[in-house]
């Protein structure tokens, strides 16, 4: 056997690979610096593909890094993994709640003087939380730029921005000096919270775009002023982890409404409104088509009750609205939220039937300018942290994109109203529904109620109310008065043009249904049935929610019985055919606009046997309908002035061209 000969090895140095670390000097000792200190807080799988990154991507990701506080982020995570005790949850006192609706005229009188002077003297500040995406709204920029379907298609933020404008015409008769018609109006600075996903978006839409000063509703540009809300590392569902949307890339989610106070201090403008002699503050939410904003009865009841801060409310509607309720929390001011109201609390009534947790938030919060310095320089503008458990997009191990279907991470976010915890003196007042608070959160035609379809029609009644309040006669119902108006065709005498003349048919703001059924006939002994069971029941249903829906309103309905011969088994029957009915089964119910049915409401003849669903459809049908009628808010904050409307609508021609028209559309004096 062979001995092989064995030579020795000459190992040749590699050549030098291309290190991520030769594009930029001193990198290498930034990452080792950064790379301790993840270690040490065991967070060091954030660098794990740091190689695939370029010099210059992983500078920035390690500057990044080195923002983050992990001190706070590591106390957060502790508090997850502590078991937390229950809170208590006690009604909120009956001294510290008052309500609008009951209070005497001379109180209330005297509050909107007390607000109004308090705007003549520049001491008022408005706050709008807009961080969020119009998503559920199918609609994929910012919530303020969205139209609900008024007449005068005027966006959210404008709307706003002009009751803003007409505050300050309001208030401008407070001045020292009323009497010089040189006085300027005061100024009402309007301060905008946006968030990363829609800054760019606002401020080209309200501050520097082509049509920004009408979109801002003519108010000087420099009382507009768009500040971020900050953002939160998303975590593993375990709390430990942060995770990476992409490889040098922190996954990242909005910090919540509650941002707010830190993102007033970071922006500089808490110090603005403290030099600039800002006393009072008025916060809300983009998403309410009623909300009154820097509303002077609210202003003025919280200047008079010494409130440092203050939440308006409403009566909640019942006990399952998705709502918080404002209330005692572990015997401090706070909201609880209507997802972690107990079945108990949310039920409970007090002696005259009213629901004990009833006072629903609407996010219209009061702040003395004072108290938020206070707890800026106290809690550093931190509020306790609450999860949300989402599907975070995120990297596997080998740093490839990956897109959970299930929750794999946690969101972390501050709500707004658990500052109120940190002050002393915290008011609520009570406001009606009908004047206050339509929010638009979902997409409209759908079924559900916190909609834009919704909201514009609560507008609409809302308006006219102020309408018939100042003596005018607005027609709100046909000419056949209220109550049902029923038409009926049988099957050889409908056409096409049946429900094309029923869909061009005027119904004053009323809602039209059609309604599929088996025809009734003479059972012999007298008696008219339906030879089909399912409508028999479907009818008592239908016609229970009919008269407790309507009993003082009017609706127009469309019936179309249909013959059990020449139907059953037959796929040519023309309800079949006909491109708007489409029927599968009888009864059939439908919820009728002027281009056709209302498909996602539509009831079929299962649905139609469902009184819960029954219940829903009238309801909700009733919600979106009321005549579009709508005043501009440069005419009237909230009813005052409109004595006087006759004499603006005779200048209609001048100021239309001004884009100022007084109501949409133009209604009959």
């Amino acid at each position: 056997m062979g001995i092989a000969c064995c030579r020795p090895l000459h190992v040749l140095p590699c050549p030098p690979r291309q290190s991520v670390f030769n594009d930029i000097p001193g990198l290498e000792d930034r990452y080792l610096e950064v790379m301790v200190k993840l270690k040490a807080y065991e967070q060091e799988h954030l660098l794990d593909h740091y190689q695939k990154l370029d010099g210059e991507s992983l500078s920035s990701f390690i500057e990044e890094l080195n923002k983050l506080d992990f001190d706070k982020m590591d106390k957060e995570r502790k508090k997850l993994d502590q078991k937390k005790e229950q809170d208590k949850i006690t009604p909120y006192p009956a001294k510290h709640l008052h309500d609008l609706r009951t209070t005497a005229s001379e109180t209330k009188a005297t509050w909107r003087k007390k607000g109004l002077e308090a705007i003549s003297r520049g001491e008022v500040a408005v706050v709008l939380v807009a961080g969020g995406q119009g998503t559920r709204l199918g609609f994929n920029k910012p919530k303020g730029m969205y139209n609900i379907g008024l007449p005068s298609n005027k966006t959210l933020f404008q709307l706003q921005a002009e009751k803003i404008q007409k505050l300050r015409a309001l208030a401008r008769k407070y001045t020292k000096k009323n009497k010089d018609s040189t006085i300027p109006a005061p100024r009402i600075p309007w301060y905008i919270m946006t968030s990363e996903a829609t800054h760019s978006e606002t401020v080209d839409f309200l501050l520097s775009g082509k049509d920004a000063k009408i979109h801002r509703g003519n108010l000087p540009r420099e009382d507009v002023k768009c500040f971020r809300q900050g953002m939160m590392p998303c975590v593993s569902k375990d709390g430990k982890k942060i995770l990476l949307s992409s490889v040098g890339k922190i996954a990242e989610s909005p910090n919540g409404n509650g941002g707010l106070y830190s993102a007033l201090a970071h922006s500089g403008i808490l110090k603005e409104m403290k030099e600039s002699g800002i006393k009072y503050v008025h916060a809300y939410c983009v998403d309410n088509a009623l909300t009154k904003i820097a509303d002077p009865y609210f202003i003025g009841f919280c200047i008079d009750t010494k409130a440092d801060a203050a939440n308006k409310v409403l009566p909640k509607r019942e006990p399952n609205e998705r709502v918080g309720v404002m209330c005692l929390r572990n015997d401090e001011p706070g909201v609880c939220e209507y997802s972690e109201i107990t079945e108990r609390n949310k039920n409970m009534r007090d002696r005259s039937g009213n629901l004990v947790f009833g006072a629903a938030n609407i996010c219209s919060h009061f702040f003395t300018t004072e108290f938020l310095v206070k707890f800026i320089k106290e809690e550093g503008g931190n509020l306790p942290f609450h999860i949300a458990r989402k599907a975070i997009p995120t990297i596997d191990e080998a740093g490839r994109p990956f897109k959970p279907s299930q929750p794999n991470g946690i969101k972390m976010e501050m709500f707004i109203f658990d500052i109120f915890a940190f002050a002393e003196n915290v008011k609520c007042l009570m406001v009606p529904r009908a004047s206050e608070f339509s929010p638009v959160k979902n997409k409209p035609g759908v079924g559900k109620m916190d909609a834009p379809d919704v909201a514009r029609a609560d507008v609409n009644r809302y308006h006219i109310s102020l309408l018939k309040s100042a003596g005018y006669q607005i027609s709100t119902t046909a000419p056949q008065g209220r109550g049902a108006v029923s038409m009926e065709f049988n099957e050889s005498s409908f056409t096409e043009q049946t429900l094309k003349d029923f869909s061009r048919l005027n119904s004053f703001g009323a809602p039209k249904f059609v309604l599929v059924y088996g025809a009734y006939v003479d059972d012999g002994s007298g008696r008219r049935e339906s030879w089909c069971p399912d409508t028999t029941t479907a009818m008592g249903l239908i016609n229970k929610e009919l008269k407790d829906v309507f009993a003082n309103g009017t609706y127009f309905m469309l019936k179309l019985p249909v013959e059990r011969q020449g139907y059953k088994g037959n796929p040519q029957h023309p309800y079949r055919l006909n491109k708007h009915l489409k029927i599968t089964g009888v009864p059939t119910l439908y919820l009728w606009h002027s281009d056709g049915p209302l498909n996602a409401l539509t009831l079929d003849d299962t649905g139609c046997q469902n009184a819960s669903k029954i219940s829903h459809f009238f309801r909700y049908a009733r919600a979106i309908t009321a005549p579009n009628v709508e005043i501009s808010p440069l005419v009237s904050y909230d009813g005052e002035g409109l004595q006087l409307i006759e004499s603006i609508l005779k200048k209609r021609s001048h100021e239309e061209k001004n884009h100022d028209r007084v109501i949409y559309p133009p209604v009959e004096i």
